[in-house]
């Protein structure tokens, strides 16, 4: 329920007029305090809610779903068409907003911003600074952390990590307890799986596709359609494209 507590944010986003046509301006929403109704969740396991429990910040009750054991707490925010549903939690000072969906167990905190379109779902945690936008999942027990960006239609699952300074773009792939850390670049329809690693400033795009302990360190770019796969290590100033395989 709400407790009567508001504050009003500003926020710049793109809106959609009476007469059907969009604009992009900043405006001012209200957003309301949130009180627990009800106990839930588990005490042995550290998320469990009390009953008149003080919550976060929603702009309408349709942000969180009232069934299931989710919920806003600390000073996170959600807004516009948001909606944080079954078992998840958003804490902290989160952000959560547009229409990006947070589900199943997964986990919003810190200072991390969802928003746009992106889901986020699964056993997954997405914290720091970091931010999810555009279309992009973050699902199956992938991490997200850091100051890291998700963007585009880009997806990192199967224990998949993104940390520090990385960035994940366009419809780039990262699964199977690949990383992406330090000032790592992940572009184009690029795939990083199977303990892969790309860090340093080292960028991989287009259809390359990296596997198997490989790493991708100092300034390397890996483009085309080049495989890098097997223990290779490529740093420094290489450069690797065409349908090389390594």
């Amino acid at each position: 329920e709400f407790t009567g507590e508001t504050k009003e944010i500003k926020v710049m986003g793109i809106f959609v007029q009476e007469d059907g046509t969009t604009v992009e301006e900043e405006r001012t929403v209200t957003l309301y305090r949130i009180r627990a109704t009800r106990p839930f969740g588990k005490w042995y396991n550290l998320n469990a809610v009390y009953k008149g429990e003080l919550g976060g910040w929603l702009e309408k009750e349709e942000n969180l779903s009232q069934s299931g054991t989710c919920w806003v707490g600390g000073e996170a925010c959600v807004w516009g068409d948001a909606f944080v549903c079954e078992s998840a939690r958003v804490t902290g000072q989160a952000q959560v907003y547009g229409n990006a969906v947070i589900s199943d167990y997964a986990r919003v905190k810190g200072k991390a911003v969802v928003c746009d379109e992106a889901v986020v779902t699964g056993d997954t945690t997405v914290r720091g600074c970091a931010k999810v936008c555009g279309s992009a999942r973050v699902e199956c027990k992938a991490n997200v952390d850091g100051c890291a960006v998700v963007s585009g239609k880009a997806k990192i699952c199967g224990y998949g990590d993104v940390y520090d300074n990385a960035q994940v773009t366009d419809e780039a792939l990262i699964f199977a307890d690949a990383q992406v850390r330090g000032n790592g670049k992940v572009q184009g329809q690029a795939k990083v799986g199977d303990w892969a690693v790309v860090t340093g400033n080292g960028l991989v795009k287009d259809r390359a596709d990296i596997r198997c302990f490989a790493h991708i360190m100092g300034n390397a770019i890996v483009e085309g359609d080049a495989k890098v796969t097997q223990f290779t290590f490529l740093g420094g100033n290489e450069r690797v494209g065409g349908d090389v395989i390594y």
